[in-house]
């Protein structure tokens, strides 16, 4: 018996993450579900594998909040679906605005039964799933195979082996005959019945017909092997008295009421998510959250998860596991495209220190050849401070020199991680606070290129040089040429697109297309806070 399958349309900016986790919860009770991933919304042509991936679904499900059928590609393919008689099922997000004039498939779509999805922190979310993968069981007939059960040709082939091992016995002993022509007929007859029965359970598509002809079929067999037993005990048996056979052998053909044993199926293991769809999944606290590391073009990074409020999601994104080292920046310089910064001693640019020194330019520079970006305050707020809003990376607990550089306790910097694991935020960034202030972007959605850093920057997380109140989460200070930049390095970001891979085990590659993801990604999509 095939799962049902199901079509799930959405539009990214509203509903990606709702379809995203609706997909998974729907594998996990045995619905096939197909969910795009790679959708923009429109833009360019409307590619064919969607067209034919409704053609080869059961349902079809949309998910309907603001704005869904602003969306050409949604509205393409209702129309597909409608067009292809699929049964039609909307989920209204908590968000859902009614259109003023749907057009005749959206109508068709609106006209039919449906779920409701109240999304703000999961309430009621698993109760729609389980009322939408009901209403697609219900929605689907039943699909059995439509071959013919082989219990019929079995018998008439196991019939012919018992007959063949009778007429293989020949003789009883004394001279006795065995009967062949009354084994024959008894055997033929039990393949007959079996046969008719088998054609009954292809026809009928009943599991109890199916049943009984197996049952059937083996009593038949249980009688052939002994008829064969008696004939072989038989044949070495040695006669006093010759004797004239006045019965033939005959197999009696017995339904069995107790039924077979058979083997319990072997459960099949389910996939467990990757953790970037888990991230865009995630609306719990910061205990809820476990580190997901990787490396992208040569910088180790971890997995921000998406940041909700109400129903509104940003996407997940991977930021520098540290700061950025000298070691980092200096591939920039040998690629010929980067200047070595001229600041300080000798000593500040071990490889493991945390760059500094660099103008606004010489940032810029360096992001773009990486195909990375800087975080703006509410990303890196986030990263450090989790949904739980700690006040500290590590919590709400003071600073001290077990968990950072700071206060000129050490006088300098120190090589990145230092601090790591005990300083470490909820997902697993290091030197979120102390060591050296950090570059963000004052604005969500600038171009940085454009910014003045005077006025469109800011610093995060404190410095070894200053005290407890500036290495806090909410402490942000606007950047001024009055700071040494001896004292400001950064920490960069990647669109979560920009890793590829199994997750899982950190086996992550870089992306090929990471300047044209760059190119579209906009730290914009970050929520307002």
């Amino acid at each position: 018996m095939s799962r049902p399958r199901a079509f799930i349309s959405y539009r990214r900016k509203t509903s990606a993450m709702l379809a995203t986790l609706i997909a998974h919860e729907l594998e996990g009770r045995s619905i096939e579900a197909f969910v795009d991933t790679r959708r923009t919304d429109g833009g360019g042509p409307f590619p064919d594998r969607l067209l034919r991936a409704i053609e080869g679904a059961d349902v079809f499900v949309c998910l309907l909040a603001e704005g869904t059928f602003d969306s050409d590609w949604v509205k393409r393919e209702i129309e597909h679906a409608h067009t292809m008689g699929k049964v039609l099922i909307p989920v209204f997000q908590e968000t859902y605005l009614a259109p003023s004039a749907p057009d005749t498939h959206i109508h068709a779509l609106l006209q039919s039964d449906g779920v409701h999805v109240m999304d703000v922190k999961n309430i009621y979310v698993d109760e729609a799933i389980n009322q939408l993968a009901e209403m697609i069981r219900r929605s689907v007939p039943v699909k059995r195979s439509s071959r013919r059960p082989l219990w019929g040709a079995a018998a008439l082939g196991i019939a012919a082996l018992g007959i063949v091992a009778l007429i293989a016995s020949g003789t009883l002993g004394g001279g006795g005959t065995l009967d062949a022509a009354g084994a024959i007929e008894t055997l033929t007859a039990a393949a007959r019945q079996a046969a008719i029965l088998s054609e009954q359970t292809a026809t009928a598509g009943s599991y109890l017909a199916t049943a009984q002809a197996q049952t059937l079929v083996a009593g038949y067999l249980l009688s052939t092997a002994e008829a064969e037993t008696q004939v072989a005990m038989a044949a070495t048996a040695t006669p006093t008295n010759p004797l004239t056979p006045t019965s033939t052998l005959t197999a009696t053909a017995t339904l069995s009421t107790t039924p077979s044993p058979t083997t319990p199926p072997t459960p099949t293991a389910t996939a467990s998510p990757d953790p970037v769809t888990l991230a865009r999944a995630f609306r719990g606290s910061n205990v809820d959250w476990q580190p997901v590391t990787a490396t992208i073009q040569g910088i180790a990074v971890v997995l921000v998860p998406s940041r909700c409020v109400g129903p509104v999601c940003s996407e997940p994104f991977w930021i520098s596991r540290t700061e950025i080292t000298n070691a980092d920046y200096q591939r920039c310089v040998d690629a010929g495209l980067c200047t070595r910064p001229v600041y300080g001693t000798e000593n500040m640019y071990a490889a493991d220190l945390p760059v500094v020194g660099l103008s606004w330019q010489a940032v810029n520079t360096y992001l773009d050849w990486l195909g990375a970006d800087l975080p703006d305050t509410t990303m890196w707020t986030y990263a450090a401070a989790g949904p739980d809003g700690r006040q500290y990376p590590w919590g709400d607990a003071p600073p001290d020199l077990n968990h950072l550089n700071y206060n000129m306790n050490v006088g300098r910097a120190t090589p990145v991680g230092t601090y790591s694991p005990q300083g470490d935020s909820w997902v697993g960034a290091a030197d979120m606070a102390g060591n050296v202030w950090e570059w963000v972007l004052a604005t969500p959605g600038v171009d940085r290129h454009r910014v003045n850093p005077v006025n469109g920057s800011a610093l995060r997380g404190g410095s070894w040089l200053n005290g407890p109140v500036d290495a806090s989460t909410t402490y942000a200070d606007p950047y001024t040429t009055d700071y040494g930049q001896g004292l400001i390095g950064l920490r960069v970001w990647f669109p979560v697109e920009a890793a590829t891979g199994n997750t899982a085990t950190g086996d992550i590659q870089a992306s090929e297309t990471i300047p044209a993801i760059m190119e579209a990604a906009s730290p914009g999509a970050t929520i307002p806070s």
